[in-house]
């Protein structure tokens, strides 16, 4: 089925595979569990994927705090998904994927946005989960075409409706995680937002 999906799709699970035929890859799912392995020792690899839109990367906790940043020159990307990468600062080569229409990081530490974001003109979804904050990351509003945000967190978490961008339609966030004040605020200052409880349904 591996070799299947690599032949149709261009789907590889495995960077030393798809290093073979680096001009057919154009979805990749990149897991890093072991001690043994790095992401970074494959940093100017990730140049030869020019046909590659999709990237998804998973590592164990404590594993890197940083990934290449040539991941950055990847043109055509659309969609990245970065797991348990421990970021301590939002990283910049992110803000020159200018195709970039998904953006899923889980298990970061970092609170604020780098201006850069405001360069994400295609960004469309943005999924922010188990990460180490109580408010939302400053330069959010920055991401001036964003249309669904999901906060997904196990502890409460304070939302200010004026952080959140213009054209936002759709919030997924945890009922149980949103002070009720904040509840009331957003439902009478952003009429129009779809506020989704991830834990009960649409309100």
């Amino acid at each position: 089925m591996t070799k299947l999906r690599e032949l149709l799709f261009g789907e590889y699970d495995d960077i030393n595979r798809a290093l073979k035929n680096p001009g057919r890859v154009k979805r990749l799912i990149l897991v890093f569990l072991q001690s043994d392995e790095n992401i970074n020792d494959y940093a100017e690899d990730f140049l030869k994927f020019e046909r590659l839109s999709k990237l998804s990367i998973q590592t164990s906790a404590n594993h890197v705090s940083y990934l290449p940043k040539q991941i950055g020159r990847l043109k055509n990307l659309v969609e990245l998904s970065v797991l348990n990468v421990q970021f301590h600062e939002f990283p910049l080569w992110i803000t020159e994927l200018k195709k970039l229409k998904r953006l899923h990081l889980r298990g970061f530490n970092f609170l604020e946005l780098n201006v850069g974001v405001k360069k994400l003109d295609n960004l469309e979804v943005l999924s922010l989960d188990n990460c180490d904050f109580t408010v939302l990351p400053t330069g959010l509003k920055m991401i001036k075409n964003l249309k669904v945000l999901n906060c997904n967190a196990d502890w409460q978490l304070k939302i200010q409706y004026e952080l959140l961008p213009e054209k936002l339609e759709v919030l997924h966030v945890f009922r149980q995680n949103i002070i009720e004040e904040e509840l009331l605020s957003l439902r009478s200052n952003r009429p129009e937002l779809k506020l989704y409880f991830v834990d009960d349904g649409i309100r």
